[in-house]
């Protein structure tokens, strides 16, 4: 075997893996809510982007936030829908910031907290269509 050993893993392939790790699909969420809507929900990914297991929990969150699950744990190159759903009945139109959702993601002895901040704009919002033809 070449030299020096220490450079290998047990299969001798020579490479440990990447280590777990928490990926969240945006730097912040921005809800567009009717107005008159009390409520407004939204889906998205949890991804774990490493070689290893990663457990996650939501270790923080706004009161007026649910969420679907509140942990679970990712396969390596695995990714999890959740489901949010945000409460502003008794907000007046105008734009908030709600707050932050922190997830807690946590791989072998290695621990690591990942906010995502979290805002609305209640009011008017207009919405239109393009028609797409392709060939």
């Amino acid at each position: 075997m070449p030299w020096p050993m220490f450079h290998r893993d047990a299969a001798h392939i020579g490479s440990l893996g990447r280590p777990a790790e928490l990926v969240l699909p945006t730097d912040s969420l921005f809800l567009m809510i009717e107005e008159g809507q009390t409520r407004a929900e939204i889906s998205f990914y949890l991804r774990n982007s490493g070689d290893y297991p990663l457990d996650w929990a939501i270790a923080s969150k706004p009161t007026n936030v649910s969420v679907s699950l509140s942990s679970g744990t990712l396969p390596p190159h695995g990714q999890q829908v959740l489901s949010l759903t945000v409460d502003v009945s008794g907000y007046a139109p105008g734009t908030y910031t709600l707050g932050e959702i922190l997830f807690s993601a946590s791989y072998a002895s290695t621990a690591r907290q990942v906010a995502l901040p979290l805002s609305t704009y209640i009011g008017k919002v207009y919405k239109s269509f393009v028609s797409v033809v392709s060939r």
